[in-house]
């Protein structure tokens, strides 16, 4: 967040520098749309709910979609890594 704050904006952030925001800008083919998880609040409730919740396969499912958000967001990273060392490269 910080490099982006101090060295690259784009009207499209609408004033966030949030992942999920500039992901959408930066990196068009990737997105946390098609997630059952889609935010870090969110990550943190589905959290709190597995260590109270008795069905197995339930819990499981918890863990399975908080897997797959920690992954998008892991992938994020590395992608919004390379579109601005991409950009860094044209300038």
């Amino acid at each position: 967040m910080p490099v982006l704050r101090e060295h690259y904006y784009h009207p499209d952030f609408h004033g966030s520098f949030s992942i999920k925001k500039v992901l959408t800008v930066l990196v068009l083919e990737l997105g946390y749309h098609e997630l059952a998880i889609q935010d870090g609040m969110a990550a943190g409730v589905a959290y709190l709910n597995s260590l109270v919740q008795p069905d197995v396969t339930a819990r499981q499912k918890i863990f399975t979609d908080l897997r797959a958000y920690c992954g998008m967001d892991t992938e994020a990273m590395v992608r919004l890594r390379e579109a601005l060392l991409e950009k860094t490269s044209v300038i």
